[in-house]
């Protein structure tokens, strides 16, 4: 028995020794960082580039990609978050929601909204959503809130239009309506994938709300949708991606198919 533990503590002291050996020495190999900094050169800008430039980001060695990524944040634990949900009445009959964090905290402490768009599905249910709230939920200065688009996570879809990265007039809405309830608060945007180029794309071109929003994060914004698109087809992330796209359309089914001709039912 005493021989049996040795080995294995020999064994487990090996692989700990190899395991430590290969992340030093992954992380002394040369990364290409292809990233490029795009920006106003005012002082302010400057500041804040001298301190990114010295940052070497480098993926985790066994998440080296977005797929694998992807997949990781699915099988993952997904941190419990409690939301209530506010739907809003869009001009065409559309729905969207808020969904309205309910971690317990004094309102009267509460000194900024963070407002966050999800990526093309999943909504307020998705891990990186809730792990980014989790964070924000530790402070008690932060109320949070996400804007969910039209048909996710079973916010009803009540009209033949659901959505899409061009579309920013429901995210108008949504940001009219927190501004409302909260005209007196800082608010701070954050975008992950397609909510960062919706995001964006209303904030640059309505300048109505730039007395209202603090700050905007853009996260993984895919700025360029025609490389984007060259650059997943044929591939497995592309197929995820269409799954998901078909799911949501046959979720939907029995509104779409009262509108013929606006949508292709398999």
């Amino acid at each position: 028995m005493k021989l049996k533990l040795f080995k294995f503590f020999k064994s487990l002291r090996n692989v700990v020794v190899v395991g430590t050996a290969s992340y030093l020495g992954y992380n002394q190999l040369p990364y290409s960082n292809e990233n490029q900094l795009i920006y106003t050169s005012t002082d302010f800008n400057e500041d804040i580039v001298d301190q990114i430039l010295p940052l070497n980001y480098r993926p985790t060695p066994y998440l080296p990609n977005c797929l694998t990524q992807m997949i990781y944040s699915e099988i993952k634990n997904i941190p419990k978050i409690d939301f209530y949900r506010e739907y809003l009445k869009t001009e065409d009959n559309g729905i969207i929601s808020l969904d309205w964090s309910t971690c317990q905290r004094d309102s009267s402490k509460i000194e900024s909204i963070i407002v966050l768009l999800h990526g093309i599905t999943e909504g307020s249910q998705s891990s990186y959503i809730r792990e980014t709230i989790e964070t924000f939920n530790s402070y008690n200065k932060y109320k949070t809130v996400v804007v969910q688009y039209r048909g996710i996570n079973k916010c009803p879809l009540t009209s033949p239009r659901g959505y899409h990265a061009s579309q920013t007039e429901d995210i108008k809405l949504a940001l009219s309506e927190i501004r409302k309830k909260y005209p007196n608060k800082k608010c701070f945007c954050i975008g992950l994938s397609m909510g960062a180029n919706m995001l964006v794309k209303l904030l640059g071109n309505n300048h109505e709300f730039d007395n209202y929003v603090t700050a905007l994060i853009s996260v993984s914004n895919p700025l360029n949708f025609n490389e984007l698109e060259k650059r997943v087809s044929g591939s497995l992330l592309e197929q995820y991606m269409l799954r998901l796209a078909k799911d949501y359309v046959h979720y939907h089914e029995e509104i779409l198919k009262k509108h013929p001709g606006l949508y292709l039912m398999n």
